[in-house]
């Protein structure tokens, strides 16, 4: 008796991937007078990721000012969740640069105006990743750049 083709098993899985969808689908409906709530829908599918925990910081996670031209570097340790979400949150100018573990490129963001307030919420993967945080141009030169992270 000769192998399956590629072919053949590939339709097979397509087929109980199908009926695993709607195994699923069956249970997940209610009585049939009751209309699904959209928003416990969206919530359960949807939602976003977590924040990263305080103990998952290794390092300073830029706590103090920084004065213009310095740096603070951190790591986010790696977690049982997909993703988690990384606020960096400042009023000057900064640059943030995520280097995600596993992955070879380092991803820059840089909040250029200072004087108003500025967001960047970073996703951390599963891995874990370094935190670069670059004071450019504070408001206040006298006190550094202020940087909320968390």
């Amino acid at each position: 008796m000769s192998a399956p083709k590629p072919s053949t098993l590939l339709l097979i899985l397509a087929l109980l991937a199908v009926v695993a969808l709607f195994v699923v689908g069956v249970l997940q409906r209610g009585p049939e007078d009751r209309t699904p709530d959209k928003s416990a829908l969206k919530e359960r599918w949807l939602e976003r990721p977590k924040p990263v925990a305080d103990q998952d910081f290794e390092g300073d996670p830029c706590r103090r000012p920084l004065p213009a031209g310095q740096r603070c570097a951190f790591e986010v340790k790696g977690a049982w969740a997909l993703t988690r979400s990384l606020k960096v949150t400042t009023t000057d100018g900064v640059t943030v640069v995520l280097k995600p573990k596993g992955q070879g490129r380092a991803v820059p963001v840089q909040l250029k105006r200072p004087g108003t307030s500025q967001r960047v919420d970073l996703q951390v993967g599963q891995r874990g990743a370094g935190v670069e945080i670059t004071c450019q141009a504070p408001v206040n030169p006298m006190v550094g750049c202020q940087v909320h992270v968390g």
